[in-house]
């Protein structure tokens, strides 16, 4: 009964739940739901007779979509900004690494990723920084202290699982 002794209360009380309603509706999600995992820890183990390397993206770049990245041609991840990758475990040498961007709700691009060689070297976590610059993703070696102090609040991708066929366990040996 209160609706009809105050009809102007009614109808503001209805009205203000719609904005905020609507408002909620067009808030994009800043991180999807199962797709984000731990936060980065420092203390990675390091493997003697293996390299290891660990992408992650820049959280500053401009860019909204995904950084899908290629190991020697083949899909190892895609990184929203602020995330790093599982660190990948692969025999010591120069690896191509492939980057491609992707837009949500976009029909997959058929233009080939831009490559970048990167040496890994044994007994070593070699981390390699993407970010956006000019409307191109590139990829940046990153010194250990750096990428480590970087790493500081970023989370693991864990949406999906690396097609990498080179990468071996991450085990002491």
């Amino acid at each position: 009964m209160i609706a009809l002794k105050h009809p102007i209360l009614t109808w503001t009380i209805v009205f203000a739940s719609c904005l905020t309603l609507q408002a909620k509706a067009q808030t994009p999600p800043t991180l999807l739901e199962g797709s984000i995992g731990a936060f980065y820890e420092t203390n990675t183990p390091k493997i003697s007779k293996q390299s290891q390397l660990v992408v992650y993206r820049s959280i500053s770049d401009g860019f909204r979509g995904v950084a899908t990245v290629y190991v020697n041609g083949q899909y190892h991840t895609s990184l929203l900004a602020g995330t790093f990758s599982a660190s990948l475990c692969l025999p010591p040498g120069t690896i191509s690494l492939g980057l491609k961007k992707t837009t949500a709700g976009t029909p997959p691009s058929s233009k080939h990723p831009d490559t970048y060689s990167i040496d890994l070297a044994i007994g070593q976590i070699t981390y390699v920084r993407i970010q956006e610059h000019n409307h191109q993703l590139r990829a940046q070696k990153i010194s250990a202290h750096d990428a480590e102090s970087a790493l500081t609040g970023y989370r693991q991708q864990v949406h999906s699982i690396s097609r990498v066929k080179l990468a071996v366990s991450c085990a002491e040996q």
